[in-house]
């Protein structure tokens, strides 16, 4: 055991602030059969001595995350050259960080990164008054909400499918349905449903987030890519290019564009494989719970519900945060 006790220090293996009654690896004080917990940066765990080897039995991120499934459990920990190319300390800490760091964060758009200014409710009302229609803001804005969800229920197939016809098609169902009471025919539907498709297609009608930029600067901080991940028409690209948003970000991944609408998780790996990330590495926000938390979580990835009114809890999902503000993501991917 001498020579293992005299090769810690020399080799920088000693150099982890242990503290522990039955070693201290930067003095070379080693018992065979005792232990040591040992702690540097972000990571934290336990070794054992045995015979001539010691080896890693655990190993914690401080933030509380356990690594589990990894090779390098009760790998032999010693210096290298001294027993052959055996794991040592500092390695092991280095294939730990390249593996559980985040590497890529997927935004959803609408309503997480985008949001309708005013109001959809307004919106509605200011085009429906353009052809003669009275209704008040906060009624369309009920209105909309109501029929655009009956109408997503009863659709059959891409919600919003690949073509402007298809989410035109879609549209008129979901505006003749906001319009039912108003006493109105098919040609003013069409006219008013004509209109507002393509004033939401204009940037002038979304507001950005106000902290965005402020996520964003700290994903080229870490070294996280970013990707928008959104289902949406064919209306979304150019929205995004109108904005300046296009290109602040290094995929974008439109459900239109590719047949695939979440929750289907060949979406999902889509944009990971744009990404050049693996599931585990990658963390999804969202403001709807089933097509962006529960089905980014199906498909191994972590992530972040974006709740501002703070809403039940609609299941309890393992890797999932839950935050009110973009912003709250930046201590969430400085620790991660």
């Amino acid at each position: 055991m001498s020579d293992a006790r005299s090769a810690w220090p020399r080799h920088g293996l000693g150099c982890m602030g242990v503290d522990s009654p039955v070693a201290n690896l930067t003095s070379g004080q080693v018992r065979c059969g005792g232990g040591a917990h040992w702690r540097t940066g972000k990571w934290r765990g336990a070794v054992c001595f045995t015979g001539r080897f010691a080896v890693l039995v655990s190993v914690r991120a401080l933030s509380g995350t356990t690594v589990t499934g990894s090779a390098h459990l009760g790998a032999a920990v010693v210096s290298k050259g001294l027993y052959g190319d055996a794991v040592t300390m500092p390695e092991f800490l280095t294939s730990c960080s390249s593996r559980s760091r985040l590497r890529a964060l997927t935004l959803d758009v609408g309503h997480t990164l985008l949001f309708p200014e005013p109001s959809v409710g307004h919106i509605y009302a200011d085009v429906a008054a353009r052809h003669g229609v009275q209704i008040a803001p906060d009624d369309a804005g009920t209105r909309f909400a109501e029929c655009w969800q009956q109408t997503r229920s009863d659709h059959t197939g891409l919600i919003y499918g690949t073509s402007h016809q298809e989410a035109l098609d879609f549209w008129l169902r979901v505006v003749d349905a906001c319009f039912a009471g108003c006493a109105i025919g098919a040609e003013t539907v069409l006219k008013i449903r004509d209109d507002l498709y393509w004033v939401f297609a204009r940037a002038y009608v979304w507001r950005l987030h106000e902290s965005f930029d402020a996520l964003l600067e700290a994903c080229a901080r870490l070294g996280v890519r970013v990707a928008f991940l959104s289902n949406w028409d064919l209306r979304l690209r150019d929205l995004l290019e109108d904005m300046g948003l296009a290109t602040r970000v290094d995929v974008v991944v439109i459900s239109a564009e590719h047949g695939l609408e979440k929750p289907d998780p060949r979406i999902f790996e889509k944009a990971l494989a744009e990404l050049g990330v693996a599931s585990a590495d990658a963390m999804h926000v969202g403001d709807t719970w089933g097509d962006d938390i529960a089905a980014a979580a199906a498909v191994g990835m972590r992530a972040a519900w974006f709740n501002p009114d703070d809403d039940p809890l609609p299941d309890r999902l393992e890797g999932v945060h839950v935050i009110r503000d973009l912003a709250d993501l930046i201590p969430l991917l400085e620790n991660a």
